[in-house]
C-alpha cells in the first residue's frame, strides 16, 4: 500500500446529501438518511449546503441527490452529464454553478454524484443506494 492509499484508507468517508425535507419531490434522499446511517456506521452522511465549497475535499467527493429523468439510481462522474439530468433539489442551481465554476478553475475534486429517481419508493431507493455504496468500497 503506497502513502496515498494509506492516507485515503484512514480518511473517514463522507457522503454529502442534498435535498429538502419540506419539498416532497426533493425529500427522498433525506428520508434515506436514518437507514443509510444504520447500514453504514463508518460513513458520515452530511447534509450538504451547496454554498459550502467542495474544493477542500480529500479524495473522491460523493454527493447524493434526487433527480428526474432517470429510471434507476445512477452514478455520474462527469458533472456535464449530471447537469443534463433534471435534478430536483431547490439548491441545484447553486450546485450546478459551483461545480461548473470549480471545473473551469481546475479546482473541482474528483466527484461522483449518486442520483436517485425522485419517484422511486423509499425501500427501492435504499436498496439501490446501498448497492452502489457497497460496490464502491463504503
Amino acid at each position: 500500500m503506497n502513502n496515498e492509499q494509506k492516507v485515503m484508507s484512514s480518511v473517514k468517508k463522507i457522503v454529502r446529501v442534498l435535498g429538502s425535507p419540506v419539498v416532497p419531490q426533493d425529500s427522498l434522499v433525506i428520508k434515506l438518511l436514518p437507514r443509510l446511517k444504520r447500514q453504514f456506521p463508518k460513513v458520515e452522511f452530511k447534509e450538504f449546503d451547496p454554498t459550502e465549497t467542495l474544493e477542500q475535499s480529500v479524495g473522491k467527493c460523493w454527493l447524493l441527490d434526487s433527480a428526474v429523468g432517470i429510471d434507476t439510481t445512477t452514478v455520474f462522474d462527469d458533472i456535464d452529464k449530471f447537469i443534463l439530468v433534471k435534478s430536483v433539489s431547490v439548491h441545484d442551481y447553486d450546485l450546478g454553478f459551483e461545480l461548473s465554476l470549480l471545473k473551469k478553475l481546475k479546482k473541482l475534486p474528483k466527484i461522483n454524484i449518486v442520483a436517485v429517481p425522485a419517484n422511486l419508493s423509499e425501500k427501492k431507493a435504499a436498496v439501490e443506494v446501498a448497492g452502489i455504496l457497497k460496490a464502491n468500497g463504503f
